[in-house]
């Protein structure tokens, strides 16, 4: 058997990617974001219970140069701030998201029925009038 012409495979492990978003020494009670560095977006953050993190918790493959923890700027990912908040107060704001999106899928739902009504009424809608709640999909 001869290999001649043949081209040679060397099988090899892939090196894993690195993660520029790795929170290095995370807190499984605190959950990480990294939010656009704008100060408009950071204040209203903070207003919602996240703090800048400022140290320990920058990954060892992240661009960012480690600072010392005493150092109190925000550790930037270019155009990002890493932030952190509790697990429970981001549960509690989960829960407040989604019981903002149902309102709104209730919101534009009665709007439809409103708008199906009229057409009715005026005689415009009657392909309208036979769609089913069933049918109407979110």
């Amino acid at each position: 058997m001869s290999t001649k012409g043949k081209p040679v495979v060397e099988a090899r492990e892939l090196e894993k990617a690195k993660d520029l978003f790795y929170v290095n020494n995370a807190d499984p009670s605190k959950v990480y974001f990294h939010a656009e560095d704008n100060p408009l977006r950071i204040r209203e953050l903070q207003m919602m219970g996240y703090n800048v993190c400022t140290g320990k918790e920058v990954g060892p493959y992240s661009p960012i140069a480690i600072k010392d923890s005493a150092d109190s700027k925000p550790i930037n990912l270019p155009g990002h701030v890493l932030m952190e908040t509790s697990r429970e107060n981001w549960e509690k704001l989960d829960r407040l998201k989604d019981a903002r999106l149902k309102q709104h899928e209730r919101d534009v739902k009665d709007k439809y029925d409103e708008v199906a009504a009229i057409m009715e009424r005026s005689g415009l809608g009657r392909a309208h009038a036979r769609l089913k709640d069933e049918e109407i999909k979110f």
